[in-house]
């Protein structure tokens, strides 16, 4: 979590300027909601078209720039581990203290995407596609804003496929080792699970009809230059925050290699317990000032924590009113629909069945209607199964968006109330051109 925050926080404000002022989030058992001033969005996005009026050129300058920043994330994150880690509790330390700086450096690029986070007003993405193209129909306009580029699992369904030798499956699993983490769970994955699932028929290869759609739209309008020079920095931004989330799935096996050797050294923590630190108590831990006295105050942050990040600090709080002030924030009431936006269109009726985590997959049945905060590379078994896509949160870059696309299935995604409006099991009516979420009584 915390490298995530950091890039968030302050180092989007050196990577793209004018940056975030500040961001606050409330942690909770493991589940983290952010929440942004809404001007700085509306700055950011401002900038955006700005810059792309001017010189639409920035866009590949800067993606180049976070690309070589990862390209620094994956070699530190690769050699902590295939070739494992120090043994000294100092050196460690350096270890660990350089790829956190390497992933903040790398994310905070990425975390451009955010502005492309979608709100209750009229999406800013939209309203600039209108200004561009005020002839384009819906369906048009969401074709525009589809990517035209492979995400990194369907990246890996190819590369599978194509795969024939030992050595062509041990280099896949070498290049994909990360790919069925999450955010929470690091599960064992081997050559041999590789070449177990190249057995399996192909998941999804990308659709490269969608350029050409895309050309066949650009050649219908009156500024076809202008609007493809935009439509280029969305594709730009889906592509950084599909790379985003495979460097935090790096990270985090990088950091659980590194975590274990710690705790060699520090056996009265247990590898859990280290996990949850932030880096500034890893470092305290490591100089002799964190004592297992502590054990209570950091399982309270665990429990229920408010971060607050700037471009210069953070702080953490467990006070139980502030936690309850930024949860009220995040939080919305509903009577009974629920309203978002469209990631894929498509109209379906199913049983709402409410995913939580992954102890949840084995409720979620043929035809259901999934219903969740996120989803997450791991949920795709369940994504499979299901015959729409209901979340909390995401924009057009979010995980749901991205398989909805590569599925073909409807999603609404940035709902913000559907885990805690609807019940599991009742029917519901995914209405994917609306963007609507319904009862069926």
């Amino acid at each position: 979590m915390f490298p995530q925050m950091m890039a968030a926080g302050g180092g989007v404000s050196v990577a793209f300027s004018p940056g975030y002022h500040h961001i606050h989030t409330v942690y909770e058992d493991r589940y983290m909601r952010c929440m942004y001033d809404p001007r700085d969005f509306e700055m950011l996005a401002n900038e955006v078209v700005r810059r792309t009026d001017v010189d639409p050129g920035w866009a590949d300058l800067y993606e180049q720039a976070f690309l070589d920043a990862t390209q620094t994330v994956i070699r530190l994150t690769d050699a902590i581990f295939f070739e494992g880690t120090k043994p000294q509790s100092k050196d460690l330390i350096e270890q660990f203290t350089e790829v956190i700086d390497a992933a903040v450096i790398a994310q905070s690029y990425g975390y451009l995407t955010e502005i492309f986070t979608l709100t209750k007003k009229e999406y800013w993405v939209t309203k600039r596609l209108k200004e561009l193209a005020p002839a384009c129909t819906e369906e048009e306009r969401a074709i525009l804003m589809l990517p035209t580029r492979p995400s990194f699992l369907q990246e890996y369904d190819r590369v599978i496929h194509e795969a024939r030798t030992q050595e062509d499956f041990l280099a896949v699993w070498k290049r994909f080792f990360w790919i069925k983490g999450s955010y929470e769970t690091l599960p064992d994955f081997t050559v041999d699970d590789v070449k177990k699932e190249a057995a399996l028929p192909v998941h999804t290869l990308f659709d490269r009809s969608i350029i050409e759609k895309k050309n066949a739209t650009f050649c219908r309008v009156a500024e076809p230059k202008k609007l493809a020079e935009f439509v280029h920095v969305i594709e730009m931004c889906v592509a950084l925050q599909d790379e985003r989330k495979s460097n935090v799935l790096r990270l985090n096996y990088a950091l659980y290699v590194l975590i274990q050797s710690l705790h060699k050294h520090y056996p009265a923590w247990s590898v859990e317990e280290l996990l949850s630190f932030s880096p500034s108590e890893i470092l305290e831990l490591v100089e002799g000032g964190l004592h297992v006295d502590q054990r209570q105050r950091i399982a309270a942050c665990n429990h229920a924590s408010v971060w607050v990040g700037t471009p210069d600090w953070y702080a953490i709080t467990t006070d139980e009113q502030a936690v309850k002030t930024i949860r009220h924030l995040l939080e919305e009431k509903s009577s009974g629909a629920v309203q978002g936006y469209v990631a894929f269109a498509g109209r379906v009726q199913g049983k709402a069945r409410i995913i939580l985590s992954e102890e949840d997959f084995d409720r979620m049945e043929e035809g259901d209607v999934l219903i969740t905060s996120m989803t997450r590379p791991e949920f795709l078994p369940v994504m499979k199964r299901a015959a729409a896509f209901v979340t909390n949160e995401g924009g057009i870059t979010c995980h749901a968006a991205i398989v909805a696309r590569e599925l073909q299935k409807p999603c609404i995604i940035g709902t913000r109330i559907a885990t805690t409006t609807f019940r599991d099991g009742e029917l519901l009516e995914v209405d994917g051109v609306a963007g609507t979420v319904t009862r069926v009584t």
